[in-house]
């Protein structure tokens, strides 16, 4: 839970700071922060499910790897603007953070609806 804790606390700053310097929508920035708080919610208040969250590990892993490309991308728009050149990734990166969003919302729903 810890490990979970710090990712998130991550994910969160990184968020902020892609919204902050225009990089995400307000929609989408929004998004992912309400959906990082809600996960812990639902595991607090649905603790009895714990056991059986290895079964929405797909859809956990791939709101990570979203999330890790729409950091990488910005990252690289980040070094890009900095270093005065353009930078075209803003639709891809739009793109990664709303499917991170999508199996991220999917993660949460799922688990609420284990059995």
């Amino acid at each position: 839970m810890w490990d979970s804790l710090g990712d998130k606390a991550f994910y969160v700053a990184v968020i902020i700071a892609f919204n902050a310097h225009g990089f995400l929508g307000v929609l989408v920035s929004w998004g992912l922060l309400v959906r990082e708080v809600a996960l812990y919610i639902t595991r607090v208040l649905f603790i009895e499910k714990l056991p059986l969250i290895e079964r929405i590990r797909p859809w956990t892993n791939w709101h990570g790897y979203f999330m890790y490309a729409t950091i990488a991308l910005g990252v690289w728009r980040m070094y890009a603007i900095t270093h005065g050149g353009a930078s075209s990734l803003h639709p891809y990166m739009q793109a990664s953070a709303y499917a991170a969003l999508a199996f991220g919302i999917a993660s949460i729903v799922h688990f609420l609806r284990l059995r």
